[in-house]
């Protein structure tokens, strides 16, 4: 019985509660609206598709980033996602051309602005809008050869590690396995433990994180007892 009424708890944890509070996949867009790549998708496959043909949503996209930026870099595989959904080489060339962390660090290349503020500036703001990049060792290359300092690529690496780890305890934290329980309380355990080292100003958010999953972790653990 013990059991039920803690499993019962943990499942019916409101997701207000993430959306609210930890916003690390709720907005198609960021607070400063930037695109990120879910935006680009869901006008590709489910807005006005049926009415509105894919060259012309194509070219709405491609007005929208020209204005407003992207906050991700394109790889193999998300480059993929998109040509499967309906994105044109055009498409594709403007999200290159419009990545707005290096867009911001290459105009400021033609400023007087020092290079270390800028990119103190942009570390506030991925923290800020929880950007997230798949950084591979080229998309590193690309970042660092535009002017980006270890502190940014740093700020960049530690969301998304938390994202990743958000991302499984979500998945299986209300899964009624023994296994996927224990996926998701070891999720929560090295999200507690890479928070450790936050390179994010916001301390007071990063600490309602932990205080949330400390709890995660006591109800798992209690319920995964023999």
């Amino acid at each position: 019985m013990k059991h039920f009424f803690l499993k019962v708890f943990v499942i019916l944890i409101p997701f207000s509660l993430f959306i609210t509070v930890f916003g690390f996949h709720t907005n198609t867009t960021t607070n400063n609206e930037y695109i990120n790549l879910q935006y680009i998708l869901v006008k590709l496959t489910f807005t006005s598709r049926i009415s509105t043909p894919t060259e012309e949503i194509n070219r709405q996209l491609i007005s929208d980033i020209e204005s407003r930026k992207v906050n991700f870099i394109l790889n193999a595989e998300n480059e993929k996602e998109l040509r499967n959904a309906g994105a044109n080489d055009l498409l594709i060339e403007t999200i290159n051309k419009n990545i707005y962390v290096l867009s911001i660090l290459e105009m400021a290349s033609k400023t007087d602005k020092p290079l270390d503020e800028v990119n103190n500036d942009l570390i506030n703001s991925v923290c800020e809008n929880r950007t997230f990049f798949v950084l591979t060792s080229n998309t590193v290359k690309t970042l660092k050869k535009a002017g980006a300092t270890d502190d940014l690529i740093k700020a960049i690496s530690f969301l998304n590690d938390l994202s990743g780890l958000y991302t499984l305890f979500i998945d299986n934290y209300k899964k009624d396995s023994l296994e996927q329980k224990k996926v998701a309380l070891e999720a929560a355990k090295k999200f507690v433990k890479i928070s450790e080292n936050n390179v994010c100003k916001d301390k007071a958010l990063m600490s309602e994180y932990v205080k949330y999953f400390n709890n995660q972790i006591s109800i798992l653990e209690e319920w995964i007892k023999p």
